[in-house]
């Protein structure tokens, strides 16, 4: 078992030099002999907008520009061995967003078949609050990916994506032949 804190910083500058978004996590991390691990930490952000900004994407109201919000957000993660055929994570984040709170659940279950199959689902629900005049938002986002390798230089990658807060879906097919080394053949 290796375990200990961590401390990350992201800050992103205008061309003047002026501070735009800084992000400063701190937290803690439990690594087990498998592989397997459970992190925590706490994230510090700041933004100032650019551009009249609409956080939910789904509403004619606008946080204007040049406005700075600063908010707290906490968040866990388990992450199953990557070793495993079946293996995943699940992560839950709590706090600020904006003018308001967000609780997100994102999980991701990947079955591998080596060296054949490789199947995974990715799924994000979001609960967004954020103040008047903003609406309470939920919204599901799903994206089923296969991956499948007819031989050492033929593959197939099929992607969905389902997205409620546009209500969209997507579909990306990807078939590649390696026909010789750095020599590829796409079709999508």
């Amino acid at each position: 078992v290796s375990h200990g804190p961590f401390a990350n910083l992201d800050a992103y500058y205008n061309m003047g030099f002026e501070k735009l978004d800084q992000t400063l996590e701190a937290g803690y991390t439990v690594e087990f002999k498998n592989n397997s691990s459970i992190t925590t930490g706490v994230s510090d952000i700041m933004v100032r907008l650019m551009e009249d900004f609409d956080p939910t994407h789904v509403s004619d109201v606008y946080l204007p520009k040049g406005s700075e919000y600063r908010y707290t957000q906490w968040n866990g993660r388990v992450d199953t061995s990557p070793r495993h055929p079946l293996n995943g994570y699940l992560l839950y984040a709590k706090g600020g967003f904006f003018n308001g709170q967000v609780d997100r659940v994102e999980a991701n279950l990947t079955f591998r078949y080596q060296p054949f199959v490789n199947l995974s689902l990715n799924t994000v629900y979001t609960d967004l609050r954020l103040s008047a005049p903003f609406d309470h938002h939920k919204f599901l986002l799903i994206g089923p990916k296969l991956d499948i390798t007819f031989s050492p230089k033929v593959y197939l990658t099929t992607f969905v994506q389902y997205n409620e807060q546009i209500n969209n879906t997507n579909v990306n097919i990807r078939f590649q032949w390696r026909y010789k080394p750095v020599s590829d053949l796409f079709i999508v």
